[in-house]
């Protein structure tokens, strides 16, 4: 039977870039395909696409599933990441999940999972361009204590600006309507043309 659970992250920036680390030996954020042929050992997914215009301070929700299609049950966790314009990681922790009351960070997925785990994450950033991602880590139980063994796979969305949106996609419909007449002339609105004493 799928399990819902909620969580939410958000992130205000500018802030010293910090990085949380799971375990010693844990893998890095920035992606390491796995080996060819190898199992595929857990699968996250989502509703969102690589890149979304994005108001600065606005929250975004996401529908998030989660299946094991291994050959046995296995135990995961699911940390979430922020990246800067340039790369650097701006933040990244462990999701908090929440199933009839009871808040966890662990929990086990039945082999070859017809029926997914899912989530309704949200997050929001101060500023544009950062990239928001989740991961799929594969956890090893050793004496009541979870260990990362891998990421399994990830899921993640650029946050972008209006004008770095335009440059991945180019203009849409809008950007050819005629400016309004309070704004400026009849002109495409992509042009950027408005009146003298127009207030942006």
């Amino acid at each position: 039977m799928p399990v819902e659970i909620a969580t939410r992250a958000a992130i205000a920036l500018p802030a010293a870039p910090r990085r949380v680390t799971l375990t010693a030996l844990q893998i890095p954020t920035y992606p390491i395909p796995p080996p060819s042929g190898a199992e595929n050992l857990g699968r996250i997914s989502w509703d969102l696409p690589e890149m979304i215009k994005y108001v600065a301070g606005a929250e975004v929700s996401a529908y998030v599933e989660m299946i094991n299609p291994s050959d046995e049950q296995r135990l995961y966790c699911i940390s979430y990441y922020f990246l800067s314009p340039d790369g650097i990681v701006a933040e990244e922790g462990i999701i908090d999940l929440v199933a009839d009351t009871q808040a966890f960070q662990a929990f086990y997925l039945p082999a070859q999972g017809v029926e997914p785990a899912f989530t309704t994450v949200q997050f929001s950033a101060s500023e544009c361009d950062y990239i928001f991602g989740l991961r799929m880590l594969l956890l090893e139980l050793t004496d009541s204590e979870a260990r990362v063994i891998q990421e399994t796979s990830r899921v993640q969305v650029m946050l972008a600006s209006e004008e770095t949106y335009k440059k991945h996609y180019g203009p849409t419909i809008e950007d050819f309507l005629p400016m309004p007449p309070d704004m400026g002339p009849p002109l495409p609105r992509l042009l950027g043309i408005f009146w003298p004493w127009y207030k942006k």
